[in-house]
């Protein structure tokens, strides 16, 4: 008997590196790359912990291909009213990957702060 493989998804994790941890929500678009441009597929806020409440794509809509996530980092600290030079250094930021296999688990980290960010597929 042969044993179907659980479909993937993709989940995502904030870490505001300047406060140590992710204090508000922090909103988030996730976009299809396709022919050159960008198939918007949603938006959501992230929770108390800076996480995904949840997988934000999976089963039949999580395929093969080119993502983004638009992360709204500059609305962050503004709601946090954090004191910034105008304009501030980090306000939107694309983060774009491959997902060669949408039956596995892709689990985005970001970590950011007002002069910095860098990100990667975590487990």
């Amino acid at each position: 008997m042969e044993i179907a493989a659980a479909p993937g998804c993709l989940t995502f994790h904030g870490i505001d590196t300047f406060h140590g941890e992710t204090r508000a929500p922090l909103t988030v678009d996730v976009a299809k790359v396709e022919g050159g441009g960008l198939r918007s597929l949603l938006s959501f806020r992230t929770v108390a912990n800076g996480r995904s409440d949840g997988a934000v794509v999976e089963g039949a809509a999580f395929e093969t291909g080119f993502y983004e996530l638009l992360v709204h980092v500059g609305d962050y600290y503004a709601g946090l009213g954090v004191a910034l030079p105008m304009p501030p250094f980090v306000t939107e930021v694309p983060l774009r990957f491959g997902i060669a296999n949408p039956r596995e688990r892709h689990h985005i980290a970001f970590l950011f702060g007002p002069w910095s960010y860098a990100y990667y597929r975590g487990s």
